[in-house]
């Protein structure tokens, strides 16, 4: 009878280890953003617009809800910028936008929007919310998930403004 006990209690650990080794959990970066309203020029954004790499970001947005975030293509191809999972800092609905915007100029001292292929058209925001929104054109309608897709050279920096409430925090995977 002891021997059928060891046995037994050997067994399902043996299991248990098999079963959680099996489970791997990833972890997204977290970037808080820093405080920043909107502007057109390069230094001014780049003075607090954080890095942010292909994959998933969790993006917390600070006190007033709007900052940077900067991107450098690693390859010549077309990136897609996906925002989802939005979550009010206060609770209940909330909703916002987001705009990558490129460099021009003669010495790229400044940045603009750029028109996205995104769902319903092209638009040069994408907006995101809680809830899906059902009024205008579906471009502009508010989406819980919301793709942008934008052709990069290699090496090219983007900037990523985002535009939602206090406290909110959201997803972003670059591919």
């Amino acid at each position: 009878m002891r021997r059928l006990l060891k046995k037994s209690l050997l067994m399902i650990l043996v299991l248990g280890l098999l079963v959680g080794g099996m489970t791997t959990t990833t972890f997204a970066a977290t970037k808080k953003l820093k405080k920043q309203s909107f502007t057109t020029t390069t230094a001014v954004a780049n003075k607090k617009a954080l890095t942010v790499k292909k994959g998933t970001t969790t993006v917390k947005l600070s006190s007033k809800g709007c900052g940077y975030l900067k991107f450098k293509a690693s390859i010549a191809k077309t990136y897609s910028f996906t925002l989802s999972n939005l979550k009010s800092g206060a609770g209940g609905y909330t909703c916002g936008y987001f705009y990558v915007m490129r460099k021009y100029g003669s010495s790229n001292q400044y940045i603009g929007q750029e028109p996205l292929k995104t769902y319903g058209g092209k638009s040069t925001s994408l907006y995101v919310a809680t809830r899906n929104g059902t009024y205008g054109e579906k471009a502009g309608q508010y989406r819980t998930s919301r793709t942008g897709k934008i052709k990069l050279n290699k090496g090219e920096v983007v900037y990523l403004y985002f535009s939602f409430y206090n406290k909110d925090s959201l997803k972003l995977k670059i591919k």
